[in-house]
């Protein structure tokens, strides 16, 4: 039986990970989730959908044990209990404060990896290094700085801090109560930064059937196994609703 506690059905002053279930960042700093998204801090590192194997979490994972840090990584934001459709059905969820936010934008950027001379770059997780990235081009090793770029209208549309990003993306769910597009948070993290796993659910409104369901959860407990095997990260699961912006806390009893 799957049991979810939702957090944003409790008050700020209950809240649903009390004090035993603290979940530990490092060893001095125990951090409640609830108060995390209701202060606009949870970034979420979309790396995986329900059906794929784990190539893109792979590799992922290969450039962060080797180079100990993910430059420039594309996030998104949750504001509270504004839903919003997220990029991809699985990923990383991350703690701001523990990550160096480089720039914000309210709605999909586009970014993507340069090298000094302005190619697009990839980690390549067989060499162990970055290569160019150019369609239809072979890959060469290249040095990568933690450049990025970003599309021609993205660059109009950047806000200043995630408090604004946060008010933004509010009032358009107000608006509409319907999901809001994912916003694009371009940051630099590392082990420390990942404190838990996501999984969407209502991506597609009503299409969201058992054998999904079952589905993302085999893929998301796979996953929590990588993560503990690769990273020694014991993490816990959490189910987004992209409708109604609640967050749950997903136990398997």
């Amino acid at each position: 039986m799957i049991r979810m506690n939702p957090i944003s059905a409790f008050s700020y002053n209950n809240p649903l990970i009390n004090s035993a279930e603290h979940i530990s960042l490092d060893s001095a700093t125990p951090v409640c989730i609830d108060q995390l998204y209701r202060q606009g801090k949870i970034l979420v590192k979309m790396i995986s959908n329900t059906y794929e194997p784990h190539d893109r979490l792979d590799n992922e994972l290969s450039e962060l044990l080797s180079v100990g840090i993910i430059r420039s990584a594309s996030t998104s934001l949750l504001a509270y209990q504004a839903g919003s459709k997220l990029f991809r059905d699985i990923g990383l969820i991350l703690n701001s404060d523990k990550c160096n936010i480089q720039d914000i934008f309210p709605s999909d950027a586009g970014s993507f990896r340069v090298n000094p001379d302005g190619d697009r770059v990839a980690w390549n997780s067989i060499k162990k290094t970055f290569c160019t990235s150019v369609f239809g081009k072979p890959q060469i090793e290249t040095e990568y700085q933690g450049d990025f770029r970003v599309g021609e209208h993205a660059k109009k549309l950047k806000i200043k801090d995630s408090s604004e990003l946060v008010t933004y993306l509010k009032s358009k769910y107000q608006e509409t109560s319907f999901p809001i597009p994912w916003n694009e948070v371009v940051v630099d993290y590392n082990k420390e930064s990942i404190f838990g796993l996501i999984a969407t659910q209502n991506v597609l409104y009503p299409l969201n059937s058992e054998e999904r369901n079952a589905k993302t959860i085999h893929h998301l407990q796979e996953i929590k196994e990588i993560m503990r095997s690769r990273l020694q990260l014991d993490l816990p699961i959490y189910i987004y609703d992209c409708i109604t912006g609640s967050l749950s806390a997903w136990t398997n009893a």
